[in-house]
């Protein structure tokens, strides 16, 4: 199992001309295999400053990235891709529609072979906590999504959510929020490139049990989110800066024999720092999930 990162722990800047710097950071921290996220780039309205993604030059900024990664001797493993409604009728989701295929053939260059794809509510399904309604949307815009992927021979990996919660600690209904409804979800797409990405900070905050929830997914799972909170607040915390308890994940992932990498999506781990410190928490982080990996390995 190799440990990886999302470009997020450094691309929260959002601007496009940190993208080769990022690489160069999280490499010299130790960082072989790099998560790349497109989200960050997919959408025009959220990038400050010039975003080539969005223009005819995103095949040049793309090959720029991918030389600067292999000069470096890293590799890229999978993509988020765009987080919107996928069933909103509107302008700005056709954008993000069309953005779909070119992160895709970004993520053909870069040599990635999995995105993580979030799955939505049906439109009115969320007051009513209607899971059939959803179910029947998201295998309807996965399964499209899935053919489209397979044509680059790309993987999907759907993710489990999480829900707001709320004053008294309660949480507003979700969809895919626990691991029953998202195994029932991709058992439903029933395509063998669409599975589970298992983002353990999102399942900490709803209260599964780890262990458990990874025996559930069992093969279907192909992908990781790994990060740390305290069950209140999605805060995205390198591990033990929260309460999630990491032998489960581990002890899980031994018990499925899981054959995809251990990926941090640590953003917040630098979100505050000046940048200055980046290449420190980069390190830092580079040897917490080294530690990690080493208990894994330990538990053979």
């Amino acid at each position: 199992m190799r440990l990886s990162t999302s470009t997020n722990m450094l691309y929260h800047v959002q601007r496009a001309e940190h993208s080769l710097d990022t690489i160069r950071t999280l490499g010299a921290a130790g960082f072989q295999v790099l998560d790349w996220c497109a989200t960050a780039f997919s959408n025009q309205d959220t990038v400050r400053g010039e975003n080539p993604f969005t223009t005819s030059e995103w095949q040049g900024w793309i090959g720029a990235q991918r030389n600067e990664a292999d000069k470096l001797g890293i590799a890229f493993n999978q993509a988020h891709g765009s987080m919107y409604d996928y069933f909103a009728q509107d302008d700005h989701t056709a954008w993000l529609h069309q953005m779909t295929e070119r992160i895709m053939q970004a993520c053909v260059m870069l040599g990635i072979d999995t995105i993580i794809y979030h799955p939505y509510e049906a439109p009115g399904s969320r007051e009513l906590q209607n899971i059939d309604a959803c179910r029947r949307a998201n295998v309807e815009y996965l399964r499209r999504a899935g053919d489209m992927a397979g044509k680059y021979g790309l993987r999907i990996a759907v993710e489990n959510m999480l829900s707001n919660r709320r004053m008294d600690g309660s949480v507003y209904w979700r969809y895919c929020t626990h691991a029953e409804e998202l195994v029932d979800l991709v058992d439903a797409i029933d395509m063998e490139n669409v599975q589970i990405c298992l983002d353990v900070g999102h399942a900490h905050y709803m209260g599964e049990n780890l262990y458990n929830t990874i025996k559930l997914y069992g093969k279907r799972l192909i992908a990781l989110h790994i990060h740390d909170n305290n069950r209140m607040d999605d805060l995205h915390l390198l591990p033990f800066h929260g309460t999630l308890k990491w032998d489960d994940v581990l002890l899980g992932l031994r018990a499925v024999d899981y054959a995809g990498d251990f990926t941090f999506e640590i953003q917040n781990a630098t979100r505050r720092a000046p940048e200055e410190l980046y290449p420190q928490l980069c390190r830092t982080a580079f040897e917490i999930g080294q530690y990690l990996l080493r208990r894994y390995n330990a538990l053979a």
